[in-house]
């Protein structure tokens, strides 16, 4: 189901002439999307790990 999504996704953008509205669109679908979601939480917190081992170094 995923996978047919992003099909779909992949291809509204490359038939959209506006490039711009397309990686929007594309940002968008990625943030609602509820599957999606955890993946974004682990970004976040890989984000906040990475800083907080630059400032131990730095220390």
């Amino acid at each position: 189901m995923i996978l047919i999504q992003r099909i779909r996704s992949i291809r509204f953008i490359s038939s959209c002439y506006n490039t711009k509205a397309g990686i929007e669109a594309l940002i968008i679908r990625f943030l609602l999307n509820p599957y999606e979601l955890p993946m974004i939480g682990a970004t976040v917190i890989a984000f906040i790990e990475l800083i907080n081992e630059k400032k131990i170094k730095a220390v």
